[in-house]
């Protein structure tokens, strides 16, 4: 039996689903985070990929705050 999402997890995947369908880069994100998750290990290409998606976090964290979408420090 599968685990029944509520709340805010059912609220985060489907924002997650949604960014995937329209934006390429997040599906790929979202894939190599299920290929880390099924074989235990990232690959090489995977571990880049995260390297430069923990990069963009930091930018983009500046930028939402930039554009109001967030508060500082939030």
């Amino acid at each position: 039996m599968s685990p029944t999402l509520k709340g805010f997890d059912a609220e985060t995947v489907k924002k997650l689903e949604d960014a995937a369908c329209e934006h390429g880069v997040v599906m790929g994100l979202l894939s190599a985070i299920e290929e880390w998750q099924s074989s235990g290990h990232p690959d090489a290409y995977d571990m880049h990929f995260f390297e430069l998606a923990s990069m963009a976090a930091g930018l983009a964290r500046i930028e939402r705050v930039r554009r109001g979408i967030d508060k500082d420090g939030e």
